[in-house]
C-alpha cells in the first residue's frame, strides 16, 4: 500500500502551523519609538504609521512607511521605516518587495539594531516565496537561498532568541530543496539543544518522517519512539503510532506492526483510523492470518463506508478470503468490483480468477480474464491476467494444448516480467504432460538460463530431467538429477527425485549399477509407497540380468511395503515373469491370478489372461 499521503503533506501542514507562530514573533514585529535626531516632521509621519501596523492594518501601514521614505529618505529613521515596510509586505505576501526592503537595510546598515529579526524575516521571505514558485530549478534555488540566510543567522547569533526557529526553518528549506539528509541534523540540534522551544515536537516528528522517506525505517522507528515517550499527549501521537507501525512493517516485524496499527485504529478522534485499519489488515496478511485480515478489511469498509480506502479494503478482503480458502466470501466481495474496468477492477478480476481456479471453476476464470484482457492497458496487470487465463486452461483436461500456447506467449511477449519465470516453468510442465519432450526441454533450458536463483528452480530441474528421461536422453537426465540432488539435498521431494535418478540407470541399460543404486537407496526410504517403488525398480534391475531369485525377493518386498501401490500391477506381472524364469510355474500362476483379482480394471487384462493361460 502506498504511504505517500503520510509523508510530506502532514509535514507541510506542521510547518505552516509553526510559521504562523513565527509570524507573530518576527513577521508582525511592532515598531519601536523613533530616535531623537529625526526632525519633527519625520517623527510625526513615523508615529502615524506605528499604530496602523500594531493593529494589523498592514496595507495602510505600508502606505505610510512608503510616504515616510519618499519624504525623508535620509532621515535616521529611514532604515527602520524600510524594515517595517518589509514586515508589512511580508504580511501582505508581496515577497519581492519584502525581500528588496530587507536586503537594502542589511546592505545600508550592517550594524542595524534589529539585524537578527531582519535576517530571520528575510529567510522567511525567501522560504515563503519559494513555496509559491512552480516546481523547477528556480524553486530549488530559492529554498537554498532561504537555508543559507537562516544558516548565517544561526552562525551570527548562536544563542539568539530566533536561533531555534531559524534551525527549524533552515531544515525545512533544505528539505524542500530536496536535501533531506542535511535537514535531519538541524532538526536534531533543535530537539537536543533547545529544550524550551515549542517546536521540539514538530522537529522530532519531521525527523521521523524524513527518515521514513529516505528508506531508513529503523532510524525512523527510534525517532517515533522518542516522540511518543516525550510527547505522548501531542495531537500527532496517534499518527506517530501509525507511522511507527509502518516502520516495523517495512522491517518485516509484522506482529509488532499489527499491534501499532490496531492501537492507532482505536485512537480517539483519529482522522486516519481507516488507513490504520487497512495497514492492520496488511500486517495480518503478512503474518499468514488471512481470515483475521479479511475481518479487519471488512470492518474498515463497514465502519467507514465513505473512506477513500473502502473499495481497496473490499479488494483486500476478497484476496484474503481466497487465500484462507473461503472462496464463497471471496467471490461475493470481488465480483461487484469487476463491474468497473479500471485498475481496481482489473486487480479484482485477477483475484476473482484465482478464486474460481481454487473453487474448480476454470471455465469461469477463462471467461472473466478474456473480458478484461480486451480493455486492460497496464502491461504488468495484463501479463498477470494472461497467466491466470493460462492456468485456467491448464486446469481443463481438454485445453492443455491451448494452455501450452498461452504460457509460451507470456514467456515470449514478456520475457523480463515477473510472470515470465512461472510462464516458462508451466510451459515446460505442460509440454511434459503432453508428451512434447523437446518443447519441455526448450522451456526449462530457457528458464535455467534466464533465472539463476529462483524458488521454482528445483521444480524446473525436475521437469527438465523428466523430459530427458522420457525423451530417450537418459544420460542428460542423470546429469540433471545429480545437479538437482546436489543443490537441493534437503528438499521435501528429494527421495522422489532419487527414485527417478535410478530410472536413468535402467533407461541406459546399466542394470548392475541400477541394482547397486537401489540397494543403497532403500536404506534411506521410510514411506511405504517409496519403498514399494524402489523394491520394484530393484527387482527390474535383477530381472533384466536374469537374476531371478533376487528379483523375486525384491518384488515380494515391494508388495509387502504396499500391496496396491501405483506400480503394484507391474510388480505382480514382473514377479510372475521372474517366477517363471526361476521355473516356479505354480507361484507364477498365483501371481497372475492375484494381478487379475487386485487390478480387475487393468488395461492389460487380456495380456495377463493370456500369460496366465
Amino acid at each position: 500500500m502506498t504511504t505517500a499521503r503520510w509523508t510530506r503533506f502532514t509535514l507541510f501542514a506542521l510547518t505552516l502551523v509553526c510559521l504562523g507562530v513565527q509570524v507573530e514573533q518576527g513577521y508582525a514585529q511592532k515598531p519601536t519609538a523613533p530616535a531623537k535626531e529625526s526632525s519633527a516632521e519625520a517623527i510625526l509621519q513615523y508615529r502615524g504609521a506605528v499604530p496602523l501596523q500594531n493593529k494589523g492594518n498592514y496595507d495602510l501601514a505600508v502606505e505610510e512607511w512608503e510616504k515616510f521614505l519618499q519624504q525623508f529618505p535620509n532621515d535616521p529613521l529611514a532604515n527602520r521605516a524600510r524594515y517595517y515596510a518589509g514586515v508589512c509586505y511580508l504580511q501582505l505576501q508581496q515577497y519581492d518587495k519584502a525581500a528588496t526592503a530587507f536586503e537594502k537595510v542589511r546592505a545600508d546598515e550592517p550594524a542595524f539594531d534589529q539585524l537578527e529579526s531582519l535576517s530571520f524575516n528575510l529567510g522567511m521571505t525567501y522560504l515563503a516565496a519559494a513555496k509559491k514558485l512552480e516546481a523547477g530549478e528556480p524553486k530549488k534555488t530559492q529554498f537554498e537561498k532561504a537555508a543559507t540566510t537562516f544558516g548565517e543567522l544561526i552562525k551570527n547569533y548562536p544563542t539568539g532568541a530566533k536561533t531555534p526557529d531559524a534551525l527549524y526553518n533552515q531544515a525545512d528549506a533544505l528539505y524542500l530543496a530536496k536535501n533531506k539528509e542535511a535537514a535531519i541534523p538541524l532538526w536534531r540540534t533543535l530537539v537536543d539543544k533547545h529544550p524550551q522551544s515549542t517546536l521540539r515536537a514538530d522537529a522530532l516528528y519531521n525527523i521521523g518522517v524524513t527518515q521514513q522517506e529516505l528508506s531508513k525505517p529503523a532510524d525512523a522507528g527510534k525517532s517515533y519512539d522518542e516522540f511518543l515517550k516525550s510527547f505522548a499527549t501531542d495531537a500527532h501521537a496517534a499518527e506517530v503510532t501509525l507511522r511507527k507501525g509502518m516502520t516495523l512493517y517495512d522491517q518485516k516485524q509484522y506482529a509488532d506492526a499489527e499491534k501499532r496499527f490496531a492501537a492507532a485504529a482505536t485512537a480517539k478522534d483519529f482522522s486516519q483510523a481507516d488507513y490504520a485499519l487497512l495497514r492492520q489488515g496488511d500486517a495480518l496478511l503478512a503474518l499468514d492470518k488471512p481470515a483475521d485480515a479479511a475481518a479487519v478489511y471488512v470492518k474498515l469498509s463497514t465502519s467507514y463506508p465513505k473512506s477513500e480506502y473502502a473499495n481497496d479494503a473490499l479488494l483486500q478482503a476478497g484476496k484474503a478470503y481466497s487465500i484462507s480458502g473461503n472462496q464463497v466470501e471471496a467471490k461475493k466481495l470481488l465480483l461487484p468490483l469487476t463491474t468497473t474496468q479500471d485498475a481496481r477492477g482489473a486487480e479484482a478480476a485477477h483475484w476473482l480468477a484465482r478464486a474460481y481456479l481454487k473453487d474448480n471453476q476454470p471455465a469461469e476464470a477463462v471467461k472473466l480474464t478474456d473480458q478484461f484482457l480486451l480493455v486492460v492497458k497496464d502491461v504488468a496487470r495484463k501479463s498477470e491476467l494472461e497467466l491466470d487465463r493460462a492456468e485456467a486452461l491448464y486446469a481443463m483436461a481438454d485445453k492443455k494444448s491451448d494452455a501450452l500456447t498461452a504460457f509460451a506467449k507470456i514467456a515470449t511477449d514478456s520475457p523480463k516480467s515477473d510472470r515470465a519465470p512461472v510462464a516458462r516453468y508451466m510451459a515446460g510442465q505442460t509440454a511434459l504432460e503432453l508428451g512434447k519432450y523437446a518443447d519441455a526441454a526448450k522451456w526449462t533450458d530457457q528458464f535455467l538460463a534466464e533465472h539463476k536463483q529462483h524458488e521454482l528452480t528445483p521444480y524446473v530441474l525436475f521437469v527438465s530431467a523428466e523430459a530427458s528421461l522420457l525423451g530417450d536422453d537418459a544420460a542428460k537426465a542423470a546429469t540433471v538429477f545429480d545437479r538437482l540432488l546436489k543443490e537441493h539435498p534437503q528438499h521435501v521431494e528429494a527421495n522422489t527425485w532419487k527414485l527417478r535418478r535410478g530410472w536413468s540407470y535402467l533407461r541406459q541399460k546399466q542394470y548392475p549399477q541400477a541394482a547397486e543404486y537401489f540397494t543403497a537407496l532403500l536404506k534411506d526410504l521410510k514411506k511405504p509407497e517409496q519403498l514399494a517403488e524402489a523394491n520394484y525398480l530393484l527387482g527390474n534391475s535383477y530381472l533384466e540380468q536374469q537374476q531371478y531369485a533376487p528379483a523375486i525377493k525384491a518384488y515380494d518386498a515391494s508388495l509387502s511395503a504396499q500391496p496396491r501401490s501405483r506400480v503394484g500391477e507391474e510388480v505382480l506381472l514382473n514377479l510372475a515373469r521372474a517366477q517363471r524364469g526361476n521355473n516356479d510355474l505354480a507361484n507364477a500362476k498365483a501371481s497372475l491370478a492375484r494381478l487379475l483379482k487386485d487390478f480387475p480394471q487393468t488395461q492389460q487384462a487380456d495380456r495377463d489372461h493370456f500369460r496366465l493361460g
